[in-house]
């Protein structure tokens, strides 16, 4: 049996280049709390649209910006984005990050939230940029 020879282990450092398509890149809060003066079937809480964590601003392939609502009662929601428009990161930042959506109910019942908030860059994804 022949022996091999010992390679002493080396460390290689990499350089992180992120990538120009994210799959979720900014996290939104809804600063709306309490009833919607819009619709005064629905309101807005902290358990609901006014964590961060139930927002994202996705980014698909090429370039395009899409906003979803994770309902805890109705699941992934896709929003309508009223402000900035037309919906680009350039113009999120222009406005002051500050963006205006509606989201509507799944069961079609018509109800709908009218949010805004602040939105900032998502630090927990592996591939933020």
């Amino acid at each position: 049996m022949e022996k091999k020879a010992y390679v002493k282990p080396s460390l290689e450092s990499e350089t992180f280049v992120p990538s120009a398509y994210c799959a979720i890149c900014f996290k939104i809060a809804c600063e709306a709390m309490g009833d919607d003066k819009f619709d005064s079937r629905c309101e807005h809480t902290l358990k609901g649209c006014g964590t961060a964590d139930h927002q994202a601003i996705r980014e698909n392939s090429n370039g395009n910006l899409s906003m979803w609502e994770n309902s805890v009662d109705q699941g992934w929601l896709r929003c309508d984005v009223t402000s900035p428009n037309p919906f680009t990161w350039e113009n999120i930042q222009r406005n002051g990050n500050q963006v205006i959506w509606r989201t509507y109910a799944k069961n079609g019942d018509g109800r709908v939230w009218t949010h805004y908030g602040h939105a900032y860059r998502d630090q927990s994804t592996s591939n933020a940029s």
